[in-house]
């Protein structure tokens, strides 16, 4: 393999990931988890003395905690992304909320994680983060080009015209050092010989590369080819045909053009995939606002019983309602004020509320509060009576032999 450009522009990636964040223990617990992918962490505990770090090493990935001593992470989120908007920005915060996630997601936030996070679902995130900075500099980072011939022409040609000096050119002879170098570089444009390793075999290596994850474009080049051979390899996916000597004068032309091509979908793909994570980020905020209650898991009968118990000695009222109003579940707090509990949300609630402290309440106020919960919009209501006793309404996802099922969770709290 030999590499004829001699000003190649960097197509490495830099294994840089900054981590702030001031808890020390999720510090050196993110730290660890980055080494674990093989790159390098920066540290950092407070806002400043990250963007320091930042502006001296650009790394392509933040890991970034919302609430720091000296700045909040929407600050640190708009300074770093006017100082590099290619860098990608994870917020990870113990305070899920959804208005602040969407806010952050289109401030330029590439994800957003709330702890505790599964650590394969921040690993992805961090990969698929290099990827995106990766793709958006593709269209800025000079070309890098295969030239797969046991020929020198036309490597040569390129050498000689080429427009940029700072083009990467690679002049493959042999299959192996092909698929060596595809392995390793980014590479742009392949121009690959419709006679590579055999007559008629660089159709057959075409047909090779279009079943690969690559971006880039294929120009077939023909000595003796026909225009069969022409059509046969547009048909198989080839961006461009060209004829050996006689095009040997346009092919940098056709390089160019292709380059602005190549940009145009990689944009496009981008976006595509942006748009698709954005939607996967909104479906799991959406999963952040609803409280669940598990009342099983390896022995269910121990654990459906211990968490009835916790929740029968919780100090407050508690009532679970089923999308029908339905109760299916009233605490020790709230059955001492309604010894019988109804099998709906009715009259028997009310006076059992109301025997806990809340005389001014009414089942309608309750019902039209229930209703909006039960629009996917909202997520929590909070219906306050008096100066200091109020009832909260908010989803609970219910786990129990039944499967688990969207709920409502009534609270009944004074003081």
């Amino acid at each position: 393999m030999n590499k004829i450009s001699s000003k190649p522009g960097n197509r490495e990636l830099d294994d840089r990931v900054l981590i702030v964040d001031d808890d020390k223990v999720a510090l050196f617990y993110l730290s660890d988890i980055v080494e674990g992918m093989g790159l390098r962490p920066l540290k950092s505990a407070r806002a400043g003395d990250a963007l320091e770090v930042f502006r001296k090493y650009t790394p392509p990935v933040v890991l970034l905690d919302y609430k720091l001593p000296d700045m909040t992470g929407e600050e640190v989120l708009r300074k770093i992304k006017s100082l590099s908007p290619a860098s990608q920005v994870i917020i990870i915060t113990g305070f899920g909320k959804y208005d602040l996630a969407v806010k952050l997601i289109n401030g330029g936030a590439s994800d957003y994680l709330k702890k505790p996070f599964d650590e394969e679902v921040l690993v992805e995130s961090i990969k698929r983060a290099r990827d995106t900075y990766r793709q958006i500099h593709s269209g800025i980072t000079p070309l890098s080009i295969m030239v797969a011939d046991e020929e020198d022409d036309v490597a040569a040609a390129i050498e000689k015209a080429r427009p940029d000096p700072a083009w990467s050119v690679f002049h493959v002879r042999r299959r192996e050092e092909a698929e060596r170098l595809l392995g390793k570089v980014p590479v742009d444009i392949i121009i690959a010989s419709a006679d590579f390793c055999g007559p008629g075999h660089g159709i057959e290596c075409l047909k090779e590369i279009k079943k690969m994850p690559l971006t880039c474009e294929v120009i077939i080049a023909a000595r003796k080819g026909t225009e069969g051979t022409a059509m046969e390899a547009l048909r198989n996916g080839a961006a461009n045909y060209i004829r050996v000597p006689e095009d040997l004068g346009s092919v940098t032309g056709i390089i160019e053009k292709l380059s602005n091509s190549l940009n145009l979908k990689r944009i496009f793909r981008l976006k595509t995939r942006e748009l698709r994570d954005a939607q996967a980020i909104t479906a799991r905020i959406n999963d952040f606002r609803k409280i669940e209650l598990s009342l099983f898991s390896g022995n269910s009968k121990i654990s459906s019983s211990f968490a009835l118990r916790f929740l029968d000695n919780i100090p407050v009222g508690i009532a679970v309602m089923d999308s029908d109003l339905r109760v299916i579940y009233s605490n020790r707090f709230l059955r001492k004020n309604c010894p019988e509990p109804p099998e709906k949300l009715g009259p028997e609630i009310i006076s059992a509320i109301k025997g806990a402290g809340i005389d001014d309440v009414t089942l309608e106020v309750i019902k039209e509060e229930a209703r909006k919960l039960l629009n996917p919009e909202e997520d929590i209501e909070t219906v306050t009576i008096g100066k200091k006793e109020y009832l909260t309404l908010t989803n609970l996802k219910l786990i129990d032999s039944s499967g688990p099922r969207e709920t409502l969770l009534l609270i009944h709290r004074c003081g």
